[in-house]
C-alpha cells in the first residue's frame, strides 16, 4: 500500500508536468507529496515507520524511483553531487515533519471533534499550566498552510545558498 502511494505521486498532475527550475520541481514535489498526506492521513505515517527500499532511504521520498528522480532532475539544473544529495536530505527532513504534523493535527481535530480555533474542554487539563493555557488561543490558530509554504521557502533559500557558497 505504501509503495503504491509513493509511485502514485507521479500522476499527480503537479508531477506530470515539466518543472522550469529546481525551486519549481522542489514545490512542485512538496506539494504533491501534501497532496498524499491530506488524502490518506490515516496511511501517511507509516510512510515514516516502514522499511524503505535501502537503509538510507528517507521518508516520505522512500522508494529507488523517487530518489533517482529526485537526484536526477537537481543534477539536470546543475547541481553537484554532494549538492543534490545534500538537498534531498534537507527536503526529506523538511517534507516528512511537516507533514507528519500535518496529519497528526488533522486527526487529532477529527478524533475530539473540534472545529478551527475550539479550544472547549481542554480548560480544565491547562489549569496547571498557565503560559499554555493563556496562550491556547494563539497555539490552536489553524496556520498549517502558510507555514508549510514559509518553511518550503526557507529550505529552497537555505538549499540555493549551499550552491553559491
Amino acid at each position: 500500500m505504501v509503495t503504491d502511494l509513493i509511485a502514485g505521486l507521479f500522476q499527480n498532475e503537479l508531477m506530470t508536468e515539466t518543472p522550469t527550475s529546481w525551486e519549481d520541481y522542489l514545490q512542485r514535489v512538496a506539494n504533491a507529496t501534501r497532496d498524499l498526506a491530506s488524502d490518506h492521513p490515516e496511511i501517511f505515517p507509516l510512510i515514516a515507520t516502514q522499511p524503505s527500499e535501502a537503509p538510507w532511504l528517507r521518508p516520505p521520498l522512500r522508494s529507488l524511483r523517487w530518489v533517482e528522480d529526485f537526484l536526477s532532475t537537481l543534477q539536470g539544473f546543475g547541481f553537484s553531487d554532494i549538492a543534490a544529495v545534500s538537498a534531498y536530505k534537507a527536503f526529506t527532513s523538511f517534507l516528512i515533519g511537516d507533514l507528519l504534523l500535518h496529519v497528526h493535527s488533522n486527526s487529532f481535530d477529527a478524533i475530539i471533534g473540534r472545529q478551527d480555533g475550539d479550544t472547549s474542554g481542554e480548560k480544565s487539563a491547562l489549569s496547571g499550566y498557565p503560559t499554555v493555557d493563556r496562550l491556547s488561543a494563539l497555539l490552536s490558530q489553524d496556520h498549517r498552510q502558510r507555514e508549510f509554504d514559509d518553511a518550503l521557502d526557507e529550505i529552497i533559500e537555505r538549499i540555493r545558498t549551499t550552491l553559491t557558497n
